[in-house]
């Protein structure tokens, strides 16, 4: 937006200078042709010195409005790093389901609150066993095919707040 006030400044330099002149020969102030020159040629610097001055201003903001931006980049996919390290130390990679750590968290809360109001708390352990055949003999592949659809099926029969965990190996 400088740039563009800038740039009208040249023609708005030239205008006043005839007015100058315009004005000065109204009131009998005849300035002579090499004084009206003078006057032009300084009228006219006057916008090309602030555009000298201007532009390296102008371009150091557009680098500091670059490096803001690269740095507000980095610092997003940081956070978006810190909430995927962190969901990753809570979570079950293959399953998604809340883990080890933060099954204990969560029980210990329910633990609490079961506590408090005088209520009851249930607790399934679940252990396939002989999940070991599996992987043997149909691959890690399938076995791990079979414990996602497993969380898929044990998320899907329990209620939205209950918790449902990979505990372990074959163990929920």
């Amino acid at each position: 937006q400088l740039r563009r006030l800038l740039g009208w400044a040249a023609p708005a330099g030239a205008v006043f200078a005839v007015l100058a002149a315009a004005t000065g020969a109204a009131f009998s102030d005849r300035p002579t042709a090499f004084g009206a020159l003078a006057l032009i040629a300084t009228v006219a610097m006057v916008p090309l010195l602030l555009r000298g001055l201007a532009t390296p201003i102008l371009e150091r903001l557009d680098a500091a409005i670059t490096e803001r931006n690269t740095l507000q980049a980095e610092l997003d996919a940081a956070h978006k790093a810190k909430e995927e390290f962190r969901d990753l130390a809570y979570h079950d990679g293959l399953t998604g389901l809340p883990n080890r750590s933060l099954l204990y968290d969560r029980l210990g809360v329910a633990i609490a609150h079961s506590y408090r109001q005088s209520s009851h708390l249930a607790l399934l352990f679940l252990d396939l066993d002989d999940f070991k055949n599996v992987n043997d003999s149909l691959g890690h592949a399938a076995g791990d095919r079979l414990l996602v659809e497993l969380a898929i099926r044990l998320r899907g029969s329990v209620r939205a707040g209950d918790t449902v965990a990979r505990f372990g190996g074959d163990e929920f």
